[in-house]
């Protein structure tokens, strides 16, 4: 099933033997397939650093701006404030429109340093790039199946403590609290 009609399927499910000794990723870029190799440790470490810095700097740049000087006089602080809405709501759709993509690629391209960039950015759909960077992101944070089987294994041992610890508020309000 091509990308992106909203029911994605893998074309090449990795078997187990593939996934434990780093058999490359296969993606499909502008009807060509290309292999990917798994970094190294060391370099796969780097490469998360570089995902979480380009994301920590993208989310500053949706951080609400700071009450204008004068917003507490009635009719300068609602046109000050409109504006500033406005200025945060054209900033999101800028990263998300025109930032976040070109980030998509960048840390795509530098994870798989082997593949013609160039010649894939004209061939290759900004769908195909998506669903190629979700197979990478599988491939670069393999610890993110060892957590989610941790929680299995925590919610199967004790079912109505995991319910209880995750249905109440913590006294910051931020995330659920565990006892």
């Amino acid at each position: 099933m091509p990308p992106g009609n909203g029911k994605e399927q893998r074309t090449d499910e990795r078997t187990e033997e593939q996934q434990l000794v780093e058999a490359p990723l296969v993606v499909k870029l502008g009807g060509k397939r290309y292999e990917i190799k798994p970094l190294k440790i060391n370099p796969q470490y780097q490469w998360r650093e570089k995902f979480f810095g380009a994301f920590v700097g993208m989310a500053k740049n949706l951080r609400p701006p700071r009450p204008p000087l004068l917003a507490f006089l009635p009719l300068v602080g609602k046109r000050l404030t409109q504006h500033n809405d406005t200025k945060v709501f054209v900033e999101m759709l800028n990263v998300g429109l025109i930032k976040a993509p070109k980030m998509v690629a960048d840390l795509f391209f530098a994870y798989a340093k082997d593949l013609p960039r160039k010649e894939i950015e004209e061939q290759a759909t900004e769908r195909e790039l998506v669903y190629a960077f979700k197979e990478v992101m599988r491939y670069a944070f393999p610890f993110y199946e060892l957590v989610s089987w941790a929680v299995q294994i925590a919610k199967r041992a004790n079912p109505q403590q995991w319910a209880k610890s995750m249905s109440t508020p913590s006294t910051t309000g931020a995330s659920p609290r565990s006892t």
